[in-house]
């Protein structure tokens, strides 16, 4: 585990994101330290399962972390419907958290995904004008453009469903 620190300590120091896919564990803290100091985006859906899964996990960091930037990403919904789900996740966390999360933004259920998949190539590359591709392309926009106030390391929470 030391040797992994070690190695995304060395990522994050050469490169300006570094994105990493994790769970907070049993203890409720990050698995590797350097996580502690970026930014947390908790992936979800629009089914129940999911959204009440996103705000537990942001329940528990909020008790182990304290405040701290985390913003939330839908997937497999058009953007009106993400909307809905980071809505209702931002009001119950400020309402009974007193915190803030940020939107930052959806991918909709796209096929091309998995077709780009069976081809070993990324949807953006094999299918440039599909809707995950376009959406993709927004997120890393806002990614370059430095918009996650110091996010150096973004924590990812993959949520079910």
């Amino acid at each position: 585990m030391r040797r992994l620190d070690q190695a995304f300590t060395a990522l994050a120091k050469e490169h300006d994101i570094v994105l990493v896919d994790g769970e907070l564990g049993a203890d409720d803290e990050f698995s590797l330290p350097l996580l502690a100091n970026g930014e947390v985006v908790v992936q979800v859906s629009n089914s129940a399962a999911s959204i009440k899964s996103a705000y537990a996990m942001i329940k528990r960091l909020t008790a182990s972390q304290g405040r701290r930037p985390v913003s939330v990403l839908v997937s497999g919904v058009n953007e009106k419907e993400a909307r809905l789900v980071y809505d209702n996740i931002a009001q119950a966390a400020r309402r009974y958290l007193a915190t803030e999360v940020d939107f930052l933004g959806s991918v909709p259920a796209d096929e091309h995904v998995r077709r780009a998949a069976k081809l070993g190539r990324s949807v953006v590359e094999a299918f440039p004008l599909a809707g995950a591709s376009l959406a993709f392309r927004k997120l890393a926009g806002r990614f370059s453009m430095g918009e996650l106030a110091g996010a150096q390391t973004l924590g990812g929470m993959r949520m079910a469903g």
